[in-house]
């Protein structure tokens, strides 16, 4: 996703826009039904987008003391505590990954520098074409970064075409081996997901995208510090 303005679209997706929003919404909405679609919706994406653990945990006791649904609260205390392990500090869950020569590769093994993991699908062509541009971008100002492209479609031949095709790195590039693992662990819902790790696999970003216009703010942070 893209924002125009960027300040705007870190200020919708702040804890305390979130959660005066929630509370705002308690306040004025007596239908529960109604009041427990708008706040399960809010605090999902609140959890979502959101990197500080601390405040997670903040928005869903807010959530749990207002929506009385039971499947919603099953639904986002699931989100949250997957959500949770993707703040920084956390150590990014050891999925097992196909390499280009269809062999089987634990994460964590090709962690060898500062990482990016980025998503792409072949279903949406401009996406990994104009991704794979930005990482040539990145990675050419970024070098102390490796920048891993992970591929969330299943037909692996299809997948191979592309990469061949492009010319893009076959020791760069994986699939996962269980996508649906992957989508619960990483918290996966949108291909613009990338995740950035250290050398050694703990997390500095769970949730960023590639196409931020704050991106390069964050990849310097962390070298800067």
């Amino acid at each position: 996703m893209i924002e125009n303005d960027e300040s705007d679209y870190y200020k919708r997706n702040s804890y305390e826009h979130n959660f005066h929003k929630i509370e705002l919404i308690n306040a004025t909405i007596t239908n529960d039904s109604l009041k427990n679609s708008l706040v399960k919706n809010i605090t999902g994406r609140y959890l979502l987008n959101c990197n500080d653990k601390e405040n997670q945990e903040k928005i869903l006791a807010l959530f749990l003391k207002i929506n009385n649904n039971k499947k919603h609260q099953e639904e986002i205390s699931e989100v949250a505590k997957s959500s949770m392990k993707l703040t920084p500090g956390n150590k990014i869950s050891n999925l097992v990954l196909i390499s280009t020569e269809n062999t089987i590769k634990d994460l964590h093994t090709i962690i060898n520098n500062p990482t990016v993991f980025y998503l792409w699908s072949s279903k949406s062509v401009s996406h990994y074409k104009n991704i794979h541009y930005k990482v040539t971008e990145l990675s050419s100002k970024y070098p102390e970064y490796d920048f891993i492209g992970i591929n969330i479609d299943a037909n692996f031949n299809d997948w191979l075409q592309i990469i061949n095709k492009y010319g893009y790195s076959k020791g760069k590039e994986y699939q996962f081996d269980d996508i649906k693992k992957a989508e619960k662990e990483l918290v996966i819902y949108t291909v613009n997901k990338a995740i950035i790790v250290d050398k050694k696999g703990n997390i500095i970003n769970g949730s960023t995208n590639l196409f931020n216009t704050n991106i390069e703010e964050i990849l310097l942070g962390y070298l800067n510090q």
